[in-house]
């Protein structure tokens, strides 16, 4: 195989804003302080694509003057794919509803979504797929629905084997039945399932902090994930720090033909 590409994506759930009346009194505002934290992040680690979610009308508007005007965006509600086009060139895109539980009595109905971007690396000419998405909190049995029909709508609407994936799947284990074992049947493998000591970084860490410090159990409920034609060389959970209630999970990854 020859090494073709080499991708940096990131996968961050950047906490919606404006936010609850909760997190500002605890001091979580994104324009007191979150905003500037984000951005100094996303400055140091230097993705060229970012799967989002959680990436509210207020924080997609101020990331596009932060990240400049080489940066675009693709995205379906809160849900996003950012990428620098000094880098890649936008094929085209599609987006999509994953299944979804019923809302609850009183609630608002919150749809699960799906963004699939078809990208080309402008260095080498090689064509490659992005999808960020954001699975229901707190049910594995749609969390593994919404794997299933993942994959289903990346196989159909792209190249599953040219895939990277970055996504809030909410599913912390990694090797119980659930959407991670779905998606690796399927040719789709999360970062853990590719990546060992020493090129994995920061493994330990709860990538779900709730504002505190993470627990150290290894649970990654936000992940990236890549087809069969890319190889991760580098990853780890990258620690927020209050930019937001979720730490960030970042791969370098090498796109092999």
């Amino acid at each position: 195989m020859t090494v073709t590409s080499r991708i940096r994506v990131l996968t961050a759930n950047f906490r919606v804003a404006p936010e609850s009346a909760e997190d500002i009194a605890a001091g979580h505002g994104w324009e007191d302080g979150r905003r500037d934290l984000t951005v100094n992040l996303l400055r140091a680690w230097r993705p060229s694509v970012i799967c989002g979610q959680e990436c509210s009308t207020v924080i997609r508007e101020d990331l596009a003057a932060a990240l400049g005007s080489n940066w675009r965006r693709s995205r379906s509600g809160n849900v996003v794919v950012w990428f620098d086009s000094n880098q890649h060139t936008l094929l085209g895109y599609d987006r999509f509803q994953l299944p979804s539980p019923p809302a609850v009595e009183g609630a608002t109905f919150d749809p699960r979504r799906l963004v699939l971007v078809h990208l080309r690396m402008n260095a080498t000419g090689d064509d490659w797929w992005a999808a960020s998405t954001h699975f229901t909190p707190g049910q594995p049995d749609w969390q593994t629905r919404q794997m299933r029909a993942a994959v289903r709508l990346i196989t159909d609407n792209g190249n599953l084997r040219n895939t990277i994936f970055g996504g809030d799947i909410n599913a912390g284990g990694t090797d119980t039945p659930g959407p991670r074992q779905v998606a690796r049947a399927a040719g789709l493998y999360d970062l853990r399932g590719k990546l060992a000591a020493p090129r994995i970084g920061n493994v330990t860490s709860n990538t779900f902090n709730g504002w505190a410090p993470p627990r150290h159990d290894g649970f990654w409920i936000d992940d990236i994930l890549t087809g069969d034609n890319f190889q991760p060389y580098y990853g780890r959970v990258i620690d927020t720090n209050g930019a937001s209630d979720h730490q960030w999970v970042i791969a370098s990854s090498i796109q092999l033909t």
